[in-house]
């Protein structure tokens, strides 16, 4: 769990990716070489990694407000408990051995899901068989100077990667679909790596979310309780970092001329892709009128290469939309 898209019915592409793989993702081994170099310094879930508590202030503005609070209580792979909470709900998720146990969850947490994903280095930087990377570039952005690359594959938007040339820390992530942005700051030590206190996230300029990490500590209890499960959870096969779903086929919708307009109209929705590479549990979380149903009947067509743990094929959530221009 915890692979989130967002698509266009013009511009299709996934923007969060998974710890950098050194497959045979790309020729350009110096790209590939500072990309896996910055996880490793902010990975504080690496081989050897302590228990940790990470607390979270999260703000997203995505077509509606949404305030949470994110913990996240983490042993190893194999036993972490996170919680989402929006007012009064709250939404549960437990991972175990080979498997993910959830409760609660909505549209909002899932929203908030694919916020926080950006924190998750070992989630962040991955290279997979059927992309590659672009040279390096030096640029100066707000001032500042950076070695930015791009990743880049065939049904995919293009990624832009800028480190700092000095600390090799990740400084922006750049997906062009959006174009959507994360900006990290405020890094401080962590039990031997540099994490960020703050991820600012952009949405064609305009800020749609905010992370602020309020505390960060090592976690020295050893109470089991907490990654226990009853039944009021649903328990899938899982891990904590599938292997990403792949598009397969996105067909673009298609409605009546009648319902066309020069103005953008956006239909949002929160889904899960299942075990055959499916949509399932569709929701829309932004309506435009009368086109949603030709929306869901578009969504439903979709299909993907789902998202595996080895080589078993495990469920991930959606989050996607598709634009009717014209």
């Amino acid at each position: 769990m915890g692979r989130i898209f967002t698509l266009s019915s013009k511009l299709f592409g996934p923007f969060i990716l998974f710890l950098v793989s050194l497959c045979q993702a790309s020729d350009n081994t110096q790209a590939l070489s500072l990309l896996q170099r910055a996880a490793e310094l902010s990975n504080i879930r690496s081989a050897g990694a302590v228990p940790f508590r990470l607390h979270a202030r999260v703000h997203a503005d995505d077509h509606r407000s949404i305030d949470a609070d994110y913990l996240l209580i983490w042993h190893s792979p194999h036993q972490w408990r996170e919680e989402i909470s929006i007012a009064k709900d709250r939404a549960i998720r437990i991972g175990g051995t080979g498997t993910v146990s959830i409760k609660g969850d909505s549209a909002e947490a899932r929203v908030i899901r694919a916020r926080i994903g950006s924190l998750n280095f070992a989630a962040e930087l991955y290279v997979k068989r059927e992309q590659w990377l672009g040279s390096i570039k030096e640029k100066k952005v707000d001032g500042q100077k950076m070695r930015c690359f791009l990743r880049m594959a065939r049904l995919s938007t293009e990624t832009q990667f800028c480190l700092d040339p000095v600390s090799g820390l990740l400084l922006r992530e750049t997906d062009s679909y959006g174009p959507l942005s994360n900006r990290f700051s405020e890094y401080q030590e962590f039990k031997g790596k540099q994490f960020p206190r703050l991820v600012t996230t952009f949405q064609a300029k305009k800020t749609s979310a905010v992370i602020e990490v309020q505390d960060l500590t090592q976690d020295f209890t050893s109470n089991s309780e907490s990654f226990e499960v009853d039944a009021q959870y649903k328990t899938t096969e899982g891990c904590e970092h599938p292997t990403p779903p792949s598009p397969i086929s996105v067909p673009d919708p298609i409605y009546p001329t009648e319902l066309t307009s020069t103005t953008l109209q956006e239909v949002q929705v929160s889904a899960v892709i299942n075990k055959n590479g499916k949509l399932e549990d569709i929701v829309i979380s932004h309506s435009a009128g009368a086109l949603d149903t030709y929306a869901m009947d578009t969504f439903r067509q979709w299909r993907f290469v789902p998202a595996s743990c080895g080589d078993l094929a495990v469920p991930s959530p959606f989050i996607g939309s598709l634009d009717f221009l014209g």
